[in-house]
């Protein structure tokens, strides 16, 4: 999902990284944007068609699909949850206390 400068990731602040995850879920059409508590919404989801009539397994399979993606960048300092509204995507992302 993320590719470009994969090489120095490591020398990365979690700052860094999560500004990194938040441009690739937009490109992928994610729409994401920060609440007033730092909270990122995802204000559009990908998936919406199939959400629409299989909104449990949809939503599921996304918030795993996040979750692989923050672990997979180690450090990047978010916590996916599963938090179901009518005008966002189910999952949001968290920041995480000390990031």
């Amino acid at each position: 999902m993320i590719r470009d400068g994969q090489a120095d990731w490591g020398s990365r602040d979690a700052s860094e990284r999560r500004e990194s995850l938040f441009g690739a879920l937009a490109a992928r059409g994610y729409e994401p944007s920060r609440d007033d508590h730092g909270t990122v919404v995802l204000r559009n989801c990908p998936f919406h068609h199939l959400a629409r009539e299989h909104a449990e397994l949809v939503c599921g399979m996304n918030l795993r699909l996040l979750a692989a993606v923050v672990d997979h960048l180690d450090g990047v300092g978010v916590e996916p949850r599963l938090e179901p509204t009518e005008d966002a995507c189910c999952v949001r992302l968290h920041l995480m206390d000390g990031t």
